[in-house]
Protein backbone atom coordinates (compact mmCIF):
# COMPACT_ATOMS: atom_id res chain seq x y z
CA UNK A 1 0.00 0.00 0.00
CA UNK A 2 2.86 2.25 0.88
CA UNK A 3 6.48 2.80 1.54
CA UNK A 4 5.23 3.08 5.31
CA UNK A 5 6.03 0.82 8.10
CA UNK A 6 3.09 -1.29 9.26
CA UNK A 7 2.69 0.34 12.45
CA UNK A 8 2.53 3.68 11.01
CA UNK A 9 -0.01 2.83 8.50
CA UNK A 10 -2.03 1.09 11.24
CA UNK A 11 -1.46 4.39 13.97
CA UNK A 12 -2.96 7.12 10.85
CA UNK A 13 -5.66 4.75 10.04
CA UNK A 14 -6.79 4.37 13.68
CA UNK A 15 -6.25 8.27 14.45
CA UNK A 16 -8.76 9.80 11.00
CA UNK A 17 -10.82 6.50 12.06
CA UNK A 18 -11.26 7.44 15.77
CA UNK A 19 -13.57 4.53 16.61
CA UNK A 20 -12.73 0.99 17.30
CA UNK A 21 -12.23 -1.11 13.77
CA UNK A 22 -12.13 -4.50 13.69
CA UNK A 23 -8.85 -6.62 12.94
CA UNK A 24 -10.10 -8.00 9.25
CA UNK A 25 -11.27 -4.18 8.64
CA UNK A 26 -7.55 -2.94 9.43
CA UNK A 27 -6.01 -5.30 6.96
CA UNK A 28 -8.08 -5.22 4.94
CA UNK A 29 -7.96 -0.77 4.76
CA UNK A 30 -3.93 -1.39 5.26
CA UNK A 31 -3.15 -3.87 2.63
CA UNK A 32 -1.12 -5.74 5.68
CA UNK A 33 -0.92 -9.61 5.95
CA UNK A 34 -2.88 -10.77 8.85
CA UNK A 35 1.01 -11.68 10.71
CA UNK A 36 2.32 -8.20 9.74
CA UNK A 37 -0.64 -6.19 10.95
CA UNK A 38 -0.29 -8.20 13.97
CA UNK A 39 3.37 -7.17 14.30
CA UNK A 40 2.47 -3.03 13.82
CA UNK A 41 -0.17 -3.13 16.21
CA UNK A 42 2.18 -4.71 18.80
CA UNK A 43 5.19 -2.50 17.48
CA UNK A 44 2.74 1.11 17.63
CA UNK A 45 1.23 -0.31 21.36
CA UNK A 46 5.22 -0.69 22.14
CA UNK A 47 6.09 2.79 20.59
CA UNK A 48 2.88 4.34 22.69
CA UNK A 49 4.34 3.52 25.81
CA UNK A 50 6.12 6.77 25.94
CA UNK A 51 2.72 8.58 24.50
CA UNK A 52 -0.29 10.07 25.73
CA UNK A 53 -2.01 7.90 23.59
CA UNK A 54 -2.46 4.06 23.70
CA UNK A 55 -3.68 1.52 21.66
CA UNK A 56 -7.11 -0.32 23.78
CA UNK A 57 -7.73 -3.79 22.18
CA UNK A 58 -10.94 -5.45 22.85
CA UNK A 59 -12.92 -8.25 21.35
CA UNK A 60 -10.58 -8.24 18.13
CA UNK A 61 -11.18 -4.46 17.71
CA UNK A 62 -8.38 -1.91 18.49
CA UNK A 63 -9.18 2.11 19.02
CA UNK A 64 -6.69 4.91 19.41
CA UNK A 65 -7.44 6.51 22.74
CA UNK A 66 -5.64 8.95 25.03
CA UNK A 67 -4.86 7.90 27.94
CA UNK A 68 -6.30 7.30 31.38
CA UNK A 69 -4.56 10.01 33.07
CA UNK A 70 -5.12 12.79 30.61
CA UNK A 71 -8.75 12.75 31.59
CA UNK A 72 -8.87 15.78 34.18
CA UNK A 73 -7.26 17.76 31.23
CA UNK A 74 -9.46 17.09 28.62
CA UNK A 75 -12.65 17.38 30.37
CA UNK A 76 -11.37 20.71 31.47
CA UNK A 77 -10.56 21.68 27.04
CA UNK A 78 -13.85 20.21 26.50
CA UNK A 79 -15.97 21.92 28.93
CA UNK A 80 -14.33 25.29 27.79
CA UNK A 81 -15.15 23.94 24.36
CA UNK A 82 -18.89 23.51 25.25
CA UNK A 83 -19.28 27.31 26.31
CA UNK A 84 -17.63 28.25 22.59
CA UNK A 85 -20.06 28.59 19.45
CA UNK A 86 -20.85 25.30 17.46
CA UNK A 87 -18.96 25.33 13.84
CA UNK A 88 -20.69 25.38 10.65
CA UNK A 89 -19.52 21.78 10.39
CA UNK A 90 -20.82 20.77 13.67
CA UNK A 91 -24.06 22.62 12.74
CA UNK A 92 -24.18 20.60 9.64
CA UNK A 93 -23.40 17.19 11.14
CA UNK A 94 -25.66 18.09 13.99
CA UNK A 95 -28.82 18.76 11.62
CA UNK A 96 -27.84 15.75 10.00
CA UNK A 97 -28.53 13.37 12.99
CA UNK A 98 -31.35 15.44 13.76
CA UNK A 99 -33.15 14.15 10.70
CA UNK A 100 -31.85 11.11 9.63
CA UNK A 101 -30.98 9.71 13.21
CA UNK A 102 -29.78 7.43 14.04
CA UNK A 103 -27.32 7.22 10.99
CA UNK A 104 -23.87 5.86 10.67
CA UNK A 105 -21.05 7.92 9.95
CA UNK A 106 -20.54 6.16 7.01
CA UNK A 107 -23.81 7.96 5.77
CA UNK A 108 -23.26 11.35 7.69
CA UNK A 109 -19.77 11.55 6.02
CA UNK A 110 -21.35 10.56 2.71
CA UNK A 111 -23.91 12.96 2.93
CA UNK A 112 -21.08 15.42 3.82
CA UNK A 113 -18.38 14.30 1.73
CA UNK A 114 -15.64 14.97 4.44
CA UNK A 115 -14.37 12.91 7.03
CA UNK A 116 -16.43 13.50 10.34
CA UNK A 117 -15.01 11.98 13.28
CA UNK A 118 -13.92 14.68 15.51
CA UNK A 119 -16.91 16.29 14.94
CA UNK A 120 -18.91 13.34 15.59
CA UNK A 121 -16.75 13.09 19.06
CA UNK A 122 -16.80 16.67 19.65
CA UNK A 123 -20.74 16.73 19.52
CA UNK A 124 -20.62 13.58 21.59
CA UNK A 125 -18.50 15.47 24.45
CA UNK A 126 -20.22 18.33 24.61
CA UNK A 127 -23.96 15.98 25.01
CA UNK A 128 -26.00 16.97 22.02
CA UNK A 129 -25.72 13.56 20.03
CA UNK A 130 -25.67 9.91 21.79
CA UNK A 131 -23.74 6.96 20.42
CA UNK A 132 -24.96 3.26 20.19
CA UNK A 133 -23.41 -0.04 18.55
CA UNK A 134 -25.65 -1.53 16.59
CA UNK A 135 -24.92 -4.71 14.55
CA UNK A 136 -21.01 -3.71 14.59
CA UNK A 137 -21.76 0.05 13.53
CA UNK A 138 -21.76 3.09 15.75
CA UNK A 139 -25.15 4.75 15.11
CA UNK A 140 -25.37 8.62 16.34
CA UNK A 141 -28.70 10.46 17.17
CA UNK A 142 -30.15 13.81 18.90
CA UNK A 143 -29.31 13.19 22.60
CA UNK A 144 -32.29 14.45 25.20
CA UNK A 145 -30.13 17.51 25.71
CA UNK A 146 -30.26 18.81 22.44
CA UNK A 147 -33.49 17.95 22.21
CA UNK A 148 -34.08 20.34 24.97
CA UNK A 149 -32.00 23.13 23.65
CA UNK A 150 -33.41 23.20 20.74
CA UNK A 151 -37.27 23.38 22.24
CA UNK A 152 -38.45 19.82 20.63
CA UNK A 153 -40.29 16.76 22.22
CA UNK A 154 -39.79 14.18 19.24
CA UNK A 155 -37.98 14.53 15.83
CA UNK A 156 -41.14 15.45 14.47
CA UNK A 157 -41.06 18.51 15.89
CA UNK A 158 -38.47 19.60 13.57
CA UNK A 159 -39.46 22.04 10.89
CA UNK A 160 -39.79 20.71 7.72
CA UNK A 161 -37.33 20.90 4.82
CA UNK A 162 -39.66 23.14 2.81
CA UNK A 163 -40.50 25.87 6.06
CA UNK A 164 -36.47 26.23 6.54
CA UNK A 165 -35.85 26.71 2.95
CA UNK A 166 -39.10 29.22 2.35
CA UNK A 167 -37.82 30.80 5.75
CA UNK A 168 -33.93 31.36 3.40
CA UNK A 169 -35.91 32.57 0.59
CA UNK A 170 -37.25 35.03 2.37
CA UNK A 171 -34.66 36.26 4.75
CA UNK A 172 -32.20 36.05 1.10
CA UNK A 173 -35.45 38.81 -0.42
CA UNK A 174 -35.20 40.39 2.53
CA UNK A 175 -31.96 41.03 2.25
CA UNK A 176 -31.52 41.52 -1.00
CA UNK A 177 -34.16 44.64 -1.01
CA UNK A 178 -32.12 46.20 2.38
CA UNK A 179 -29.59 46.24 0.23
CA UNK A 180 -31.08 47.53 -2.69
CA UNK A 181 -31.83 50.49 -0.46
CA UNK A 182 -28.73 51.23 1.27
CA UNK A 183 -27.07 51.64 -2.76
CA UNK A 184 -29.90 53.91 -3.83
Amino acid sequence: MSNQQPDQLIESILFVYGEPISRAKLAKETGLSRRAMEEGIADLTKRLTVSALCIIDLDDSVQLVVRAGFAPIIEKFIKNSRKEELSRASLEVLAIVAYHGPVSRNTIEMIRGVNSAYILRSLTLRGLIDSAREKGETRYALSFDAMRELGITTKEDLPSFESIRTTIVEAEEALSADQGENHA
